[in-house]
């Protein structure tokens, strides 16, 4: 799905990633942008199904980067703000189709 050189996805995963942990209060100025990458990846041939499982591996990295500062407070919050952002993209692919 993605190419075989990965270093561009990845910074364009952290990148997204910081937009969205900095404006999780304001998750709705971010709506139309999380929409039009979740069409972009819908092209690539991601299914709703492969969000659970980049969501675990991103928890399984974070929880093995953060070591020591990983605790059941920042889980949530990252499980909070996986679970806001996969679901704002599935939604968006699913309207796409109709």
């Amino acid at each position: 799905m993605f190419p075989s050189r990965m270093d561009e996805q990845y910074k364009k995963l952290i990148e997204m990633l910081n937009i969205v942990v900095a404006r999780l209060e304001r998750m709705d100025e971010l709506t139309e942008d999380i929409a039009a990458m979740a069409r972009r990846h819908k092209n690539y041939g991601v299914r709703p199904e492969h969000y659970n499982m980049v969501g675990r591996a991103l928890l399984w990295t974070l929880q093995r980067g953060l070591n020591g500062e990983w605790t059941e407070e920042v889980k949530s919050a990252w499980i909070n703000c996986y679970t806001t952002l996969s679901g704002t993209m599935i939604s968006a692919t699913k309207e796409s189709d109709h």
